[in-house]
């Protein structure tokens, strides 16, 4: 058979005339296939902008967990000074009440009371002198 078409190398049989309900079987087809299209392209723009959200509240997840962890220990290090101001405020009521028991006892060694001196000769004239008592 001799070749029909422009392209010498092709061994195709000429084409016969296509069914009358091949035509419009062909047109749904396409036209499924253009519908699809259309839908793929909508997935794959969801599916594009879901990436672009799912990193945006992946990162945000991420950094409120990390945020979460300084806040920790921020209060951890603000309860441990607290704590630490606590023993130094109870230690420091602690000496102080310690002293106002030192102060309040007597002495270990108390001096025994002691008469009266004799006045000295001086101490005679200028009661002499000026009045007074000795």
């Amino acid at each position: 058979m001799p070749p029909t078409s422009d392209n010498p190398s092709s061994n195709t049989p000429p084409a016969a005339d296509p069914p009358a309900g091949l035509e419009q079987r062909l047109g749904k087809v396409e036209q499924a296939q253009a519908d699809q299209g259309g839908k793929i392209d909508k997935i794959l723009d969801l599916l594009a902008g879901d990436e672009q959200q799912a990193h945006g509240q992946a990162q945000d997840h991420v950094e409120s967990k990390l945020d979460r962890s300084s806040r920790i220990k921020q209060l951890v290090t603000d309860a441990v000074k607290d704590v630490g101001a606590e023993q130094a405020a109870e230690a420091e009521r602690a000496a102080h009440a310690a002293e106002h028991e030192r102060l309040k006892a007597p002495p270990a060694d108390p001096r025994q009371e002691e008469p009266p001196r004799e006045p000295t000769r001086k101490e005679r004239l200028q009661s002499r002198m000026f009045g007074g008592q000795l």
